[in-house]
């Protein structure tokens, strides 16, 4: 608004794409009868989390993450994570390894990669019940020949004795 002229036509530059996580710039600018100018920019933060990636992506709701859309006993999020189709019956992850070492366990499997949303962290114990922890356990390097692209093999291994039980932590934020 322009105390002469009134309202006058405000111009803007910019998008924000609602399906793509970023920042974006929205620049909104007006110039009156008289020449004179005004410019306003606005941040825009696009967190798409897990409620719309998996909405947008498998037609689920936010609750459903941790369900099992397909009943073959694992949670969809975790199917994700390890490049299976949880819509899928019968699409359990395949390419993992389990070995038990002298001290401990050694587990390999091929994760998805490259989605800064998705984390994928194990935790050992020396039984079902408590003690249940990252402590000790290291990620070695794998072997990355004949893994699809957008995913990575990684292997964790608990070097301290006893830790003979692994678990995953699978958090998409």
């Amino acid at each position: 608004f322009d105390a002469i002229d009134g309202d006058v036509e405000v111009q803007s530059t910019g998008t924000v794409n609602t399906a793509a996580r970023g920042t974006y710039v929205l620049t909104y600018s007006a110039t009156d009868t008289a020449g004179n100018e005004a410019t306003a920019t606005r941040e825009v933060v696009v967190r798409s989390g897990a409620a719309h990636y998996f909405q947008t992506q498998y037609g689920w709701a936010a609750v459903d993450l941790g369900a099992d859309a397909d009943n073959d006993g694992v949670a969809n999020l975790m199917e994700y994570a390890f490049g299976t189709d949880p819509n899928a019956r019968a699409s359990a992850p395949a390419a993992t390894e389990l070995q038990f070492t002298p001290n401990g366990v050694r587990f390999t499997a091929i994760v998805r990669d490259g989605d800064p949303a998705l984390t994928v962290s194990p935790v050992v114990s020396a039984d079902l019940v408590s003690g249940w922890s990252e402590a000790g356990l290291t990620e070695t390097s794998a072997i990355q020949a004949g893994v699809p692209q957008g995913f990575r093999r990684r292997t964790w291994e608990s070097p301290e004795a006893g830790k003979l039980f692994i678990r995953f932590r699978v958090i998409y934020e």
